[in-house]
C-alpha cells in the first residue's frame, strides 16, 4: 500500500509540472471544443456520482444483513473500506496540494458551477472510478465492465468539459479510485476473518 501511495504522489509531482503546459492546453481545447447543449446533461452526471457511489456499499450492507448472506455483508464492507480509504486519500491530497481551479487562474474557463475546495485530484472521479472498479471486481463480466468504467470515463470527461478540472486532476482522481478499490479487495482477504457479521455474533459470544 505505502508503494502505491508512493507512486502516486511521484506520479503528481510529474503532472504538476507538465501541467503547467500541456495540461491547461488540453483543457482549453476540451472546454472551447464542447458542445455547451450537453452542459445540463454533463452536470447531471457529475452529480450522480455521489448517491451512486454511497448506494453500492450501503445496498450490499442491508442486503447482506436482511437476508443473514455474509458474502453479500462482505462485499458491502470491502466496497465501503474502497470508498471510504479512496476519498480520504483523495481529500488530504486536495489540502495538502491546494491546487487552484483552472477557472481561479484561467479567467477565459467560464466553469458551469463553482466548487470551494482544491483542484486536485477530482473527488467526482475518484469516486466514479473506486465505484467501477469495485463493481469489476464483484462481478467480472463484460455487461458490467463496459458500462461502469464507461460511465467513470463520462464522470472524468464532464469534469473538464465543465470547467471544473485540469486533465491531471482526473487522470490521478481515476488512479486513486482504481487503487483503492483493488487494494481494499486484497486487504479484504486478509482481515476477513475479524470482520464482525452482525447475525453472527450470537454465535460467538
Amino acid at each position: 500500500m505505502i508503494r502505491y501511495i508512493t507512486i502516486i504522489i511521484l506520479f503528481q509531482f510529474s503532472l504538476t509540472s507538465y501541467s503547467q503546459g500541456n495540461d491547461y492546453l488540453i483543457l482549453e481545447r476540451v472546454y472551447s471544443n464542447r458542445n455547451s447543449d450537453y452542459d445540463n446533461t454533463l452536470h447531471l452526471v457529475s452529480q450522480s456520482v455521489t448517491p451512486i457511489s454511497f448506494a453500492l456499499p450501503i445496498t450490499l450492507l442491508v442486503s447482506g444483513y436482511a437476508l443473514n448472506d455474509v458474502n453479500t455483508w462482505d462485499d458491502g464492507v470491502r466496497a465501503s473500506i474502497a470508498l471510504g480509504s479512496a476519498m480520504t486519500f483523495t481529500y488530504i491530497m486536495k489540502y495538502t496540494i491546494n491546487r487552484e481551479r483552472p477557472y481561479d487562474k484561467h479567467p477565459d474557463i467560464i466553469p458551469f458551477s463553482r466548487d470551494f475546495t482544491a483542484s486536485f485530484p477530482s473527488g467526482h472521479t475518484t469516486s466514479a472510478f473506486a465505484t467501477a472498479t469495485t463493481l469489476t471486481i464483484l462481478k467480472p463480466e463484460w455487461y458490467v465492465i463496459i458500462p461502469a468504467y464507461g460511465y467513470a470515463v463520462l464522470v472524468g470527461y464532464s469534469r473538464m468539459h465543465l470547467g471544473m478540472h485540469y486533465p491531471s486532476d482526473v487522470i490521478i482522481g481515476a488512479l486513486v479510485g482504481t487503487g483503492f478499490a483493488i487494494l481494499s479487495h486484497k486487504l479484504n482477504k486478509l482481515i476477513k476473518p475479524a470482520y464482525m457479521y452482525p447475525h453472527k455474533l450470537s454465535e460467538h459470544p
